[in-house]
This record gives structure tokens, sequence and C-alpha cells, in this order.
């Protein structure tokens, strides 16, 4: 389950008309003069330059010729991406997508990264591709998704040539696979990708259908359970997991409770040792 999500950051190497001090910071910054670049740059930013703003934000989060501080990286890239600085808005998004210097957001993410794709950032438009595919902050929506992809394949992205190709694979054996399986969901195999394997999860129960393990978890009213795949020694069976816990303790504390609450003991597992047996179109 490889990642393929672009989240490096961009920097505007261009030079402004008639700013002679911003193409002095971008000579400073090729020399790895940092402080130097720094201070060409600032007086700009304060002025309302977008893209020494964008610039200022860069240093800050990288922590190049100033003490990294993410606050203040936020606050340029804030304010260069508000007057459509492209690579200030995809700079941004990333913060947002990482939890960098504001809390993790992923519908966040997902507006800064619209805003840089609209103005063909390939990255960007990879990234709104892999956002609606796992339904990152907004519904799963594998025709966005695609279309996301495949503006920034158009522009030779190599990752999301790789991504288009995926998605139009996992579509064609979501099709052909029998209606059993119709309710495992892309949004729970998006949950499982998303997961930490060295995380918790708790396996409530197995069943040689679908069909059978969605009427035992109504039977024993459990929601928000999701449903895998399995193959094991070239056997077939589905399993029923829910919830991913940090700890030992946190988990062991939820499969009292499942077992008091439910009537049922329930397995607890790694989301790694799930994964070497799952079987699904990302596999």
């Amino acid at each position: 389950m490889k990642r393929l999500f672009f989240i490096s950051l961009c920097v505007l190497f261009f030079s402004h008309p008639a700013k002679a001090d911003f193409a002095d910071g971008i000579a400073a910054f090729q020399q790895q003069n940092y402080t130097k670049a720094f201070n060409e740059w600032m007086p700009l930013a304060k002025q309302g330059l977008a893209t020494a703003q964008s610039n200022i934000g860069l240093l800050y989060d990288l922590g190049k010729g100033v003490e990294q501080n993410y606050a203040e990286a936020i606050y340029w890239y804030e304010a260069a991406a508000q007057q459509g600085d492209i690579n200030a808005e995809y700079n941004l998004a990333v913060m947002y997508f990482q939890g960098k210097g504001v809390p993790q957001n992923n519908l966040k993410a997902q507006q800064w990264f619209l805003q840089a794709a609209q103005q063909n950032h390939s990255n960007a438009q990879n990234n709104l591709g892999w956002i609606y595919e796992h339904g990152l902050g907004v519904p799963i929506d594998l025709t966005k998704a695609q279309n996301w992809y495949r503006k920034a394949a158009q522009q030779n992205n190599a990752l999301a040539e790789k991504n288009l190709n995926k998605l139009a694979q996992k579509i064609a054996l979501k099709a052909q696979q029998p209606s059993s399986e119709q309710a495992i969901t892309f949004q729970d195999i998006a949950w499982f990708e998303q997961q930490p394997k060295q995380n918790f999860t708790l396996q409530l129960a197995s069943a040689k259908s679908v069909t059978g393990l969605h009427k035992m978890l109504q039977q024993k009213n459990i929601e928000n359970a999701k449903v895998f795949k399995q193959r094991r020694n070239q056997k077939i069976n589905y399993i029923a997991l829910l919830e991913s816990k940090e700890s030992r303790k946190d988990i062991n504390e939820l499969a009292q409770r499942i077992t008091i609450d439910h009537g049922i003991t329930p397995w607890i597992r790694t989301f790694a040792n799930v994964n070497q047996y799952l079987d699904t179109p990302q596999n």
C-alpha cells in the first residue's frame, strides 16, 4: 500500500521586475547564504510583495537564515496565498496536511491544494486526486480523483501517471467483484491505508461471506466495523475490524468493553499483521 502523495515544499526562484533586492535574495539563497536572503526579502514581504512573502514563509518553515517557526511560516504563506501566489498556496496546503504550525486539517489542505491546482500546479493536482480517491477531508469521489490525476499526468507528472493507472486498475477490479463483495467499500480500504502499521485494531469476527459477517454484526448491534477480504493458505474469508489505537493498554480496554457490551471476545491484531493477509485491489 505505497503512498503516492507528493508533499515536498516549493520555492519560487523568479526575479521580480524592478525589484533588485528580490533578485539579490534569490542569488543569496542559491549560494546558501540564507541570512542574507532573509534580509533581502523581509522588507519586500512587509511591503506586500507576494513572492517575497512566500519565500520568507519558506525560510521560517525550513529554519534557514532564521530560527524555525511554523507559526511565522503560516503567517507569511497565508499573506502570499491570499494574493494568489501559487507556491504559497501549495506550501500552505502541505502545512495543513501535515499539521505543522496548525492543527492537522485535511479539508483546509484540500482547499489550498485546489487553489494551486486551478493554476496548473501539477503536484497540487496529483495530491487532490489522492485526497478524492481516499476521502481525506472530503467524500470519496473517484471521478474527481481521475480528473485531477489526468490533469497532472498531462503535465508529465510521473507520480500522477502512476496514480491514474493504479486507480483505473482498482475501478476495473471492483467492477469484476462478485456482488457479495460490494459491501467492502473504498471508504473502509482508504481508512485502512491511513492507519500506522504499528497501531492495534480489534478483529471482531470472520466469516466465509460478507453477508454472513454483516448479519452477525447486526445481531450483536455493532456499528462502525469495517469489512475486509483476507486470503490465508489460499482460502478466502472476510473479517470485521474496529478502531485503531496506538497503545496496547487502550486496545485492551476497548476489547474488554466490546466483550461486556456485545458478548464478543475480539482478537487484538496490529495493522501490519492484518496487512500480510489482506486481499484488496491495493495489494
